[in-house]
């Protein structure tokens, strides 16, 4: 998902924004007349936001324009849950008479998300069963996991094992990033060096994702 405003809707959309980070855009407000002007803005929620703050914030509330000229104010977007948030911007001309020029008024929207996985195959339990082999013998499996997310996803492999030296992970580098719902197979090499129960855990550590 990407940022845009939705003319249809009268809707600006911010692209989803990981947890306690922040984006912004800059709305220009344009003055066509040869006089100044002051106008009012604002950003206020459509819905409830319940035991949350209100995610939007701009930049400044009172813009002074000079004659025939530009200024802009910043709407940052700074979710702190993962939900919508809708919001409405408004903008009010002092002493405006023209109902087409005097008020600016568009909706936005944000979602508040998390980078998330899942392991889409073995698809019961998580667990890979490689049965009896024979000793010094290879065998090799895949663990094939997806970006379940609205957001890029930077992951970073460990692996815990009773018997190191019988595993190895074939074809992922220590970190990779996987886009949205695109998946990864990582083949995993067991080839025991003696008779033994072997084990191995793999962890996957997602950035930005303490959950």
């Amino acid at each position: 998902e990407t940022a845009a405003f939705i003319e249809d809707e009268q809707i600006y959309h911010f692209a989803p924004v990981v947890l306690q980070q922040t984006t912004k855009v800059e709305i220009a407000l344009i003055n066509p007349l040869p006089i100044p002007c002051v106008v009012d803005v604002s950003v206020k929620p459509r819905q409830k936001v319940p035991n949350q703050r209100f995610p939007f914030e701009l930049s400044e509330k009172v813009v002074n324009i000079k004659p025939n000229t530009t200024s802009k104010v910043e709407i940052t977007f700074s979710p702190n849950s993962i939900d919508l948030f809708k919001g409405l911007f408004e903008a009010t001309v002092h002493g405006g008479v023209n109902p087409k020029t005097k008020v600016l008024k568009f909706g936005i929207e944000g979602q508040g998300t998390l980078p998330s996985i899942t392991v889409i195959d073995p698809p019961k339990d998580n667990v890979v069963l490689y049965g009896k082999t024979l000793v010094k013998t290879a065998k090799s499996k895949s663990i094939v996991i997806q970006n379940n997310g609205i957001v890029p996803a930077t992951l970073t492999f460990t692996t815990e094992s009773n018997t190191p030296d019988d595993f190895h992970i074939e074809n992922s580098p220590k970190t990779i990033v996987l886009d949205s719902r695109q998946s990864f197979p990582i083949s995993v090499r067991f080839c025991p060096l003696a008779v033994q129960k072997s084990l191995m855990s793999l962890l996957i550590d997602v950035a930005d994702n303490s959950q």
